[in-house]
């Protein structure tokens, strides 16, 4: 299951060597590695935004009181695939789902934050896109790339306020982002209207 994982491709494909491995959080002849009490702590030792923003949400108290795993009941433990907004709601092989229900509060702040960051990704996606085309018809782009990037480092916030459970921690990334793809499209339409008068 580990060699399936992106902890597994990271320390082969990439020689990354802080990527955990056996050890990192089982330990080493029986020895338990420091301050690691349970799975989420380990996870918290590599993700610490991550842990502090599960630490804010609702989930703490209501897993602490099922008796489940935190960072594990989502993502698992050995074979732990790159995640992806579409997990994010209750329907089928969403994990969301696993534990709400079509509309109770869960659900409904699952839709609100699976809706923000689609339509944000999708905005940034968009406009990169109109950005790359007109810099390959030879106009400078530079400040609008700078502006995507923005974009994206907001939407990898987003991804990380997603723990919190709060949708409008998620929205305020989300808003940052679009607020940079706007920026950037209005670069890009003036670039498209500088090529139209060149022609």
């Amino acid at each position: 299951e580990y060699r399936r994982s992106v902890h597994y491709a990271a320390l082969t494909g990439k020689n990354d060597l802080s990527a955990p491995t056996c050890k990192s959080c089982h330990g080493a002849h029986g020895a338990t590695p420091p301050g690691i009490s349970s799975v989420a702590n380990v996870c918290g030792t590599c993700h610490p935004t991550q842990a502090e923003r599960f630490d804010l949400s609702p989930h703490t108290a209501a897993f602490a009181a099922l008796e489940q795993p935190a960072c594990e009941s989502c993502h698992g433990n050995h074979a732990i695939v790159h995640p992806h907004d579409t997990w994010i709601g209750v329907g089928e092989a969403q994990v969301c789902g696993s534990c709400h229900s079509p509309g109770d509060e869960g659900a409904k702040a699952a839709a609100t934050i699976s809706s923000a960051l689609l339509t944000a990704t999708g905005a940034t996606d968009r406009v990169q896109a109109r950005v790359d085309h007109v810099e390959k018809a030879g106009m400078l782009m530079d400040d609008a790339q700078v502006k995507l990037e923005s974009a994206h480092q907001a939407l990898v916030l987003a991804r990380v306020e997603i723990h919190a459970v709060n949708p409008g921690r998620v929205e305020a990334q989300t808003r940052a982002a679009l607020a940079e793809d706007s920026a950037a499209g209005k670069m890009a339409a003036t670039a498209e209207a500088e090529i139209r008068y060149r022609r």
